[in-house]
Formats: C-alpha cells, structure tokens, sequence
C-alpha cells in the first residue's frame, strides 16, 4: 500500500483544474539564499551563503520535503537541508566583519558556523538573528539527533519540545522546518534591504 500523501497542488492543478503557485517551498529556500546572498554582496562585496560544492550541486533541482513517513528519508532530507544551510555560512566573510575573540567560547574555541552567523548578525544590528539561529539551531540538533549520530527518537521529540514516546510525522515537521527557515530568511532579506549605517 503506499504511504504518504497526495501533494495538494497536484490535487488543485489535475482534478480541480486551478491555477496555483508554482513555486514551491524548497525553491523558495533557494531564492531566497540567493537573494540575502546578491544583497550582501551589494553591501559587503561578499556572499552570506558560500555556493554548494561540486557533489552536492544537485541539491538545487533534487532537494523536496519528504513524501513519505520514512525513517531514513528524513534522515536524508535533515543532512540536505543542513548542507544547503549551515554548512555553506561564509565564516570567512564573518571572521573579516567580526573580531577573533567574539567568535570564541570562554576556553578560547571557535564556535561552530551557525553561532557565528547570529554573532554577526546581531552584531550587524539584524533583528532577525535570534529567530533565524532558532531555526536553524531546531534543524541542526534535530540532523545530529535523528541522522548524525546514533538514531534516537526520544531526544529528537525533546529538541522539538514533545513527550519522548510522541508518534512521529516527519513530513509535517519537514514542512515545519522549511516553512519557519523561509519565514526567517525572508525576514532577513527584507531587514539587509532597510537596514543603513551597517558595518563596512
């Protein structure tokens, strides 16, 4: 029997005959990026987001929210979206905007990519830092707990703040997590497009 569910613009488009959205929330990801990344490079002559590597180039086209409620597919959908997101931050770029100490914790190591982004962008004056970081920190903590380490779903209910033995829809939590990422670099883009008196 198949699993999971009938996309609704699919069922808008063929059965009801109606005109829809064609662009969809995983290419709305990727406008977006691209849209910080033309605006900071206007403003700082550098990219936010460095572009995805030569293996994983096909993300752009291949990327989509689960279809179906499996394990291992949203596994694979979490360490995607990480690569589309954390771990293509230009920390290059914020080592440049941000002094040496400000990027380390108190035994003097460097924080991980995604602290450094909300680093600078608070330091940039950018209210969206805080709700962004909480996105992608959910996204981050969710791929350890679910497909970076050893697979556990009661510490992955604890990140998204449900019982331990709370029954799984990883294609409503992926949805989640695209929606809320969207919302927040939407939020981002239009803050860079406002913003003046920056650090140059």
């Amino acid at each position: 029997i198949p699993t999971g569910k009938v996309n609704e613009k699919f069922i808008r488009r063929q059965l009801y005959s109606e005109w829809t959205d064609s662009i969809s929330k995983e290419k709305k990801l990727f406008e977006v990026i691209n849209e910080i990344n033309e605006l900071f490079e206007k403003k700082f002559s550098a990219r936010l987001f460095l572009d995805l590597s030569e293996g994983d180039s096909q993300l752009e086209s291949a990327f989509i929210i689960p279809t179906n409620n499996s394990t291992t597919v949203y596994q694979n959908f979490l360490m995607q979206l990480c690569k589309i997101t954390i771990e293509r931050i230009n920390t290059k770029f914020i080592s440049k905007k941000i002094p040496k100490k400000e990027l380390q914790d108190e035994q003097g190591k460097t924080y991980g990519s995604r602290i450094q982004l909300k680093i600078l962008l608070i330091k940039l004056g950018f209210k969206t830092a805080d709700k962004l970081d909480e996105v992608l920190s959910k996204i981050y903590n969710s791929r350890n707990k679910l497909a970076g380490h050893k697979a556990s779903l009661q510490e992955y209910n604890k990140i998204w703040g449900r019982d331990k033995d709370f029954k799984v829809d990883f294609i409503s939590d992926a949805k989640s997590l695209i929606n809320d990422l969207v919302n927040a670099l939407i939020e981002l883009a239009e803050e860079v497009k406002q913003k003046n008196g920056c650090i140059q």
